[in-house]
């Protein structure tokens, strides 16, 4: 059976869907691959992106600051509702040797960072840097979405803190392990 999506208040998606245009048709005439379409209908990149706003404003004279306001606020929407359906969120005590980052989106329910990017509005790329400890800071970006879905700033900081421990422990021994 067929799952019918439903409507968001995303500027694209609604401007896309009034127009009749399938997701391809749309990403063909703005020139871009198709699933940057729809990472950017789901509010996955922090804007929308340049040749999405272009063909907006040529094609059907919108303003690029209002579909700019639109595409943030439903951002903010979408990571309200959330943290709404998610709190009390709970860290827990840390478990040392454990990714910090990933037993977070495992004790939410999700079982992919794709999954769990998509219902917080954030590229997938980022959550997969920091669960893959490439990085040892948590990004801007998902500190204002850890923010919006309502985790407390104590928890976010403290979220931060285990995960530069565990970064810092998996690079202590990567470097030991080479040595040997």
């Amino acid at each position: 059976m067929a799952r019918k999506s439903k409507l968001s208040s995303n500027p694209i998606r609604l401007t896309r869907v009034e127009d009749h245009k399938t997701l391809e048709e749309f990403a063909q005439n703005c020139h871009i691959h198709l699933q940057a379409v729809y990472l950017n209908e789901m509010g996955m990149y922090p804007t929308v992106l340049p040749s999405i706003m272009l063909y907006l404003t040529r094609h059907y004279n919108l303003v690029p600051e209002q579909v700019e306001e639109e595409y943030q606020y439903y951002v903010y929407q979408k990571r309200s509702q959330f943290g709404e359906r998610n709190q009390p969120y709970v860290l827990g005590e840390p478990v040392l040797g454990d990714n910090p980052f990933l037993n977070f989106r495992h004790s939410l329910g999700y079982t992919t960072a794709f999954g769990f990017a998509r219902d917080i509005c954030i590229n997938p790329t980022t959550v997969r840097r920091v669960e893959k400890c490439r990085i040892d800071v948590i990004p801007k970006q998902l500190k204002t979405a850890l923010r919006d879905i309502q985790l407390s700033p104590v928890d976010i900081e403290e979220l931060e803190c285990r995960h530069q421990e565990y970064f810092y422990r998996g690079s202590r021994f990567k470097s030991r392990s080479k040595q040997s």
